[in-house]
């Protein structure tokens, strides 16, 4: 019995068979939205850097003052710890400050 093949039929099996040869002829690329450049730890652009995110570093005291500010504001039982965390939007550091309810 032979059966007659439609113009959706042959419209269908085309298409899909477009895209199988599509998909087999591609070959998977990196992305190159995002490059990563090493920085030359001795540039002035890596000296900052170094600078910016040691420990002693304002801007890491600026941070957590700033959650020393926001644990002020909490209340809680009496003789609880409660902590607040924030990390450092430069190397990626975790600062925490903490404080006793009395």
């Amino acid at each position: 019995m032979s059966r007659q093949l439609g113009r959706r039929g042959f419209l269908l099996a085309t298409c899909g068979m477009a895209g199988a040869v599509a998909a087999t002829a591609s070959q998977p690329k990196p992305a190159r939205a995002f490059t990563v450049v090493e920085m030359d730890p001795t540039s002035a652009a890596g000296i900052a850097f170094a600078n910016r995110c040691s420990a002693a570093a304002q801007g890491h005291a600026d941070i957590l003052a700033k959650l020393q500010t926001q644990l002020a504001a909490m209340n809680g039982t009496k003789g609880t710890t409660i902590y607040e965390t924030a990390v450092c939007p430069i190397c990626g550091c975790s600062i925490t400050a903490s404080r006793t309810i009395e």
